[in-house]
């Protein structure tokens, strides 16, 4: 039967087939299970996917401001990480400095940085992380640190955590800090009370082995443990290990219990990476030698209480020739990850160049699976091509940090501009549901003329979160509610010191709006195919990963969450199976007549 419909007063024809459902022409093509949006040309209705490849953020550049205090040529800023802290809106930062000449002598502090709507950053005060100590501090005072490797994750869990005896003690949530000390390599708590001050629980070793390298930490959100990574030379070979992590409360709020090494593999290893899914599993990556090259390896880990399940290592990229490090090639110590929790799938970035190739070098992209411990890859995509796309997107070698931003729901990667040492840049990179790799995303620059970037050779550096087999590191990046906060050596400032740029990253351009949701494509539809659509009160049978009895609401990126958008609260319904989801809509309330379901979308009057 022809339904009449109006929208602002205009009338509008839809075709209803059955309770339930509706027909209308499909403007563009469309694919069983997308969200779709309504429109009308020449008052006939017409359906249109919820759009991805528009899925653009607005970037708005924020404040510059230098975080060390090293205040003569003798002591050089070897990098830094970061963190953020939502439960209190603020980020930590960790960074190593040591005196020039002079490696053995490294000192590890850490403060809190907060950053507010204009993206102006404010700095607390500077700590000795060895002994939480704000005291006696100066340039180059402190236990002797190393920069082989150190990360810093944030722990979502510790608050309010209970004890063994009953007690709470820790009442705020908290990052962790993985790093190296007297030839020990140690972990503990760092929180903020009142986003200024830092708090510190125990210290706990973790490991006593001066030749430990490589230190990368991940947190799995599902079973509430740490998992560390690190390599060592033992007997003549280096070999690779894990241990896990059991958190637990104490009098002083909080530490991590670590387990006895896990060896996973025997060998000379280029870069280490890990990353955790939010169930049980992680991944660990990194480049293989293989004959004449070296290959992206990958070892999946699934953990059942405190045992865990190591998988055998898996090649995900051809054999590459390995880059020769005087020349600007790609670093084959580069392997970046970070987990896409909408798409429950892992974003890799990492680096290859063809076997007996001129010498092109690539970054490449591609998306991990993890099953149990299998780990299956997508093609990889094409990020970057050496003296070929220059300089769209940028130098592999500065390729800085990969990040999953939890609020607009993408990964984005922040890296240098190619032959630009006074510029940073950002772009998205989107995948749809299938783990396809769309696009590199948009190019935003912002940061420009404001300071010279580090370079990569000059810290000896590994991108990211992930740590090589060098020391130090490149940037990184951590993801506040409406800020990323990236930091990086300036180059340009008195003594080359550590310096934080904010940029804000909202407003994505989508065509959903909460005006315009209609329900989900019934099939697969080419463009002006008729198209037949599951409206509120049907069951999309498309879907898949639901969680039976969980309420989703509609993404701008055509994606389904637990939680709605920020600025945009569109219920899609709620799951009867993983493939089944119930369809449901926003109640309209104006001056005319409203009919119950099958069709109820806000500014839409039947």
């Amino acid at each position: 039967m022809a339904l009449k419909i109006r929208k602002n007063g205009a009338w509008v024809d839809l075709i209803q087939d059955e309770t339930g459902s509706v027909t209308a022409t499909a403007n563009g093509a469309i694919s069983a299970g997308d969200p779709v949006i309504i429109g009308e040309y020449a008052n006939n209705a017409i359906v249109s996917k919820v759009a991805t490849d528009a899925y653009t953020p607005t970037i708005t550049p924020g404040g510059l401001e230098k975080f060390t205090t090293q205040t003569t040529w003798d002591l050089d800023f070897r990098g830094a990480r970061i963190a953020y802290v939502p439960d209190g809106d603020y980020y930590i930062i960790c960074y190593v400095a040591n005196i020039s000449g002079d490696l053995n002598k490294k000192f590890l502090r850490a403060k809190v940085a907060t950053v507010d709507d204009s993206g102006n950053i404010t700095y607390g005060p500077e700590y000795k992380v060895e002994d939480g100590s704000t005291t006696n501090i100066t340039a180059t005072t402190g236990k002797s640190s190393d920069d082989s490797g150190f990360d810093l994750v944030y722990d979502p869990d510790i608050k309010n955590m209970e004890h063994s005896n009953g007690s709470y003690y820790q009442n705020y949530d908290a990052v962790l800090v993985c790093y190296g000390e007297d030839d020990k390599k140690y972990t503990r708590y760092l929180w903020s009370t009142n986003g200024t001050n830092l708090s510190f629980g125990d210290k706990v070793e973790v490991v006593d082995d001066d030749r430990v390298v490589s230190l990368c930490l991940a947190y799995n959100k599902g079973i509430k443990k740490f998992m560390v990574t690190y390599k060592t030379y033992i007997g003549g070979l280096w070999k690779m290990f894990v241990r896990l992590g059991t958190p637990i409360t104490t009098v002083s709020g909080g530490k991590v219990n670590f387990s006895s090494a896990t060896q996973l593999d025997t060998g000379q290893h280029l870069g280490l990476a890990i990353e955790s899914d939010k169930t049980s599993g992680f991944i660990v990556l990194y480049n293989k030698l293989c004959t004449g090259g070296v290959r992206l390896t990958g070892i999946g880990i699934d953990v059942d209480g405190t045992t865990l399940d190591v998988g055998s290592y898996t090649y995900l990229s051809d054999c590459y020739e390995r880059s020769d490090t005087s020349s600007n090639e790609v670093r084959d110590w580069v392997v970046m990850c970070a987990f896409h929790e909408e798409r429950e799938k892992f974003v890799i970035v990492y680096s290859g160049k063809r076997m007996g190739g001129s010498g092109a070098a690539y970054i490449l992209t591609a998306v991990l699976t993890l099953s149990g411990t299998s780990i299956s890859s997508s093609t990889p995509w094409r990020t970057y091509r050496y003296g070929n796309l220059y300089p769209t997107y940028g130098d592999p070698r500065t390729y800085a940090s990969l990040v999953y931003d939890p609020y607009l729901k993408e990964v984005y990667v922040h890296w240098k501009p190619y032959d630009e040492d006074d510029q940073l840049a950002i772009n998205s990179l989107p995948i749809n549901k299938n783990g396809e790799i769309l696009s590199n995303g948009t190019k935003n620059i912002y940061l420009t003329g404001e300071g010279n970037i580090g370079s990569y050779i000059h810290l000896e550096a590994v991108s990211g979160a992930q740590s090589g087999v060098r020391t130090g590191m490149n940037g990184f990046a951590a993801v506040g509610k409406t800020h990323h906060l990236f930091v990086f050596k300036n180059q340009s400032a008195q003594y080359d010191p550590g310096f934080a740029k904010a940029v804000k990253v909202e407003n994505r351009l989508t065509n959903l709006t909460e005006s315009n949701f209609l329900g989900f494509s019934e099939d697969t539809y080419a463009d002006n195919d008729t198209a037949k659509i599951n409206t509120i009160a049907s069951v999309d049978t498309n879907q898949s990963g639901l969680t039976i009895g969980q309420k989703y609401y509609v993404q701008g990126n055509g994606t389904l969450s637990t939680t709605p958008e920020s600025n945009i609260n569109i219920e899609a319904g709620v799951a009867l199976s993983a493939t089944d989801l119930l369809v449901s809509g926003g109640a309209v309330l104006t001056s005319e007549k409203i009919f119950p379901p099958p069709f109820s979308t806000a500014g839409w009057d039947i």
